[in-house]
């Protein structure tokens, strides 16, 4: 224990890096409230090619990270980053923090768990560099200690996540799903997720049902099912909270070739999904050139390690 982050001596000028894709809740069912009040929820989480990028700057470091890129202006409050390694200092109180730069392009609080993903790219890259802490740090808990999403986020691979966002499982996947990803810019609460839930009002649920284990889906072609049949339960309260959905919903709908049109964990994120990368490309163009004020991409949905160039 107490083994500072090394960056592999930068070996050929590499910098370490470590990609934090967009998350997309492709379905996602709220059970109810348990009796502690967290919100019990089942969801089918896939990643996009476009996302965040952390970057180790010094080996050691007591500063916090910075944060540069598109959205940086827009971050209030602590950085996600941040929270992972004070938790990781608390997990291994010898440990020393790196030195690191974080370039932030995901819109903030866009359903897309922007922040979460950063935080799960920060342990990534803290235990993929660090191989000696790996007997002495729970990873996935100390995810879970942070944020509902940072768990699947920090597995960063298309997931079946229940509970409290603390079970993750592997689902079958293959290939990619073409999809766009509309968000509206619009002006979001500081306290939106807790809005969504109070406009959601979910009921107080048992706890066995709360805590109840799932069975993931077995085959690829069984994924692809429960996307189709699938929902967001946060949608209609979310529009309430962030009228724009609805208009975001609308111009998705327009588009050729859509099979499913959701909410993204949330909001105000929403995916349409497409059968080919031209359809998805030429949707997203359409909706770019009515909205230019939007942010608007079209993507591949599975489990990128890297940003789509």
């Amino acid at each position: 224990m107490g083994a500072p982050l090394r960056s592999s001596e930068r070996a050929n000028g590499e910098t370490a890096r470590e990609f934090a894709p967009a998350k997309v809740n492709l379905t996602l069912n709220i059970l109810g409230r348990r009796p502690d009040g967290w919100h019990a929820l089942e969801s089918l989480v896939a990643f996009a090619e476009i996302g965040d990028t952390l970057t180790l700057i010094a080996r050691q470091s007591d500063q916090p990270c910075r944060t540069t890129g598109l959205s940086a202006g827009d971050l209030i409050g602590k950085n996600l980053v941040d929270v992972a390694a004070a938790a990781v200092k608390r997990a291994n109180p010898q440990f020393t923090l790196p030195d690191l730069e974080l370039d932030k392009t995901l819109p903030l609080a866009s359903g897309l768990g922007g922040g979460s993903a950063d935080a799960a790219a920060y342990l990534r890259l803290v235990q993929r560099l660090n191989p000696d802490l790996e007997g002495s740090i729970d990873w996935m808990g100390v995810a879970a200690s942070i944020g509902a999403d940072v768990p699947v986020c920090f597995a960063n691979r298309p997931a079946m996540m229940w509970g409290t966002g603390d079970q993750v499982v592997p689902i079958p996947w293959n290939g990619g799903l073409d999809a766009v990803l509309v968000n509206p810019r619009c002006a979001v609460p500081a306290t939106k997720t807790a809005d969504v839930f109070r406009e959601l009002a979910a009921p107080i649920i048992d706890a066995a049902i709360a805590s109840r284990d799932l069975e993931p889906p077995a085959t690829f072609d069984s994924v692809l099912d429960m996307i189709r049949s699938g929902r967001n339960d946060m949608e209609l309260a979310a529009s309430r909270v962030m009228p724009d959905i609805l208009q975001v919903r609308d111009a998705l709908e327009r588009t050729g070739d859509v099979s499913v049109v959701r909410l993204s964990g949330a909001g105000p994120t929403m995916f349409g999904l497409y059968p080919t990368p031209d359809a998805s490309r030429a949707a997203a163009e359409t909706i770019r050139d009515a909205r230019p004020d939007w942010w608007v991409h079209n993507v591949q949905l599975g489990h990128p390690s890297h940003p789509k160039r």
